[in-house]
């Protein structure tokens, strides 16, 4: 997760559509959604374009999957000081 720090920051940075992170966390999941998708109707021969599409469809999966986590546990943190006696074992 070597990327994480600039996905937390881009999306504190620019909120998407009036929110910092809730639309963040639900275009990222569409993405992944999607990816997954076009992944099961990828044919199946083994010739090397559909090795490279399925590659790419996976590469964006997990990015999307780490800028959803990222900005999860932002959140996570930003509840957990709400509450400075219980932290994050009350949430």
């Amino acid at each position: 997760m070597v990327f994480a720090f600039f996905y937390g920051l881009w999306s504190e940075s620019i909120p998407l559509f009036g929110s910092s992170k809730k639309n963040y966390v639900l275009l990222m999941s569409l993405i992944q959604t999607i990816t997954c998708i076009m992944i099961v109707f990828i044919p199946e021969n083994q010739t090397s374009q559909s090795i490279q599409l399925t590659s790419l469809l996976l590469m964006f999966n997990s990015l999307s999957m780490s800028w959803t986590d990222t900005i999860v546990d932002g959140m996570v943190v930003e509840l957990q000081r709400i509450d400075p006696i219980h932290g994050s074992s009350d949430l």
